[in-house]
């Protein structure tokens, strides 16, 4: 029975869901095969649903990256298998050009990934150019964005993205006026708040990025990235006990979320509690397809992560 207890105390740890949690929540939050086998389950039933194929390509991301950090070619090729499998069955789902994006750029694709990242903008413009800045390419959502509002003058995520493009270049004057643009046009929108803050975290001016995230919470309370977002600017800022709050209070809403742990064990480090943090960030570890962080974090611990 001693696997029974291994297994009772992966659960406890997060690294392994309960027994009980259904196709759904496997497909959804958990990790290696038991999230693949999931997914697997779903699609016998749905075998035409683009956003399970998904998921599982998402899992097939992640599955064993962070033991070595490389995923074999059979993981890789799966992944992207799913991710067009996806397209096909539904070519107008940006996050399935987001995950082919990601899987091309692991696979050094550059100019693959960027247009793979380029279609699920123009798809869904509400997504913004964070792909595409992350790969050091500044100029294609600047020009993509500044046509859509040619286009669609009253259009709040285009002048958002655009003003996260001017961010990132370095031009906060443009950057702020298309920020307050985008605010004016949809007052109401929690996004359009957040990514605001995500310009002011950029520049530095952490203060000002906690209180747009305070809007943005105020507007939708449910998005636990905002918590997240608010959490690192807290870190940054030197306040770790607000860090720590909202890092708990993410958690709470999206339990298994690879950014989330990580802000979460990078507080509980900085409070000096580095056996609950090389806790936390071995989960961030395990669900992160982008494993530099949770990696390099561990390493500033003194845990070597193979």
């Amino acid at each position: 029975m001693r696997w029974l207890f291994i297994i009772s105390v992966l659960s406890i740890l997060g690294l392994v869901p309960a027994f009980a949690e259904s196709a759904e929540e496997h497909c959804t939050t958990s990790i290696g095969l038991i999230g693949i086998n999931g997914c697997n389950r779903l699609l016998d039933r749905e075998p035409e649903n683009a956003r399970i194929y998904v998921n599982r390509g998402r899992k097939w991301l992640v599955r064993g990256a962070h033991f070595s950090g490389r995923r074999s070619e059979d993981e890789m090729e799966r992944a992207l298998a799913d991710f067009k499998k996806a397209i096909a069955l539904d070519p107008g789902l940006a996050a399935a050009y987001l995950g082919l994006g990601d899987t091309l750029k692991l696979l050094g694709d550059k100019a693959g990934a960027l247009a793979a990242y380029t279609r699920a903008m123009e798809l869904d413009p509400s997504i913004g150019p964070f792909h595409h800045l992350a790969m050091g390419e500044l100029d294609l959502p600047l020009s993509f964005y500044s046509s859509l509002i040619d286009r669609e003058p009253r259009n709040g995520f285009a002048y958002s993205g655009r003003a996260i493009a001017w961010g990132a270049k370095g031009d906060y004057e443009r950057a702020f006026a298309d920020h307050a643009r985008a605010i004016e046009l949809d007052a109401r929108s929690s996004r359009l708040r957040a990514n605001r803050a995500y310009t002011f975290y950029g520049k530095g001016s952490y203060e000002n990025a906690i209180a747009d995230y305070t809007a943005a919470i105020a507007l939708d309370p449910a998005d636990a990235a905002y918590l997240t977002g608010r959490a690192r600017c807290y870190l940054m800022a030197g306040k770790l006990e607000e860090a720590l709050r909202d890092a708990d209070a993410s958690r709470s809403l999206l339990p298994y979320d690879a950014q989330g742990l990580l802000v979460r064990g990078e507080t509980l480090s900085a409070l000096g509690r580095d056996k609950e943090a090389i806790r936390v960030l071995r989960m961030a570890l395990a669900r992160s397809y982008e494993t530099k962080e949770p990696r390099e974090a561990l390493r500033r611990l003194g845990f070597y992560s193979h």
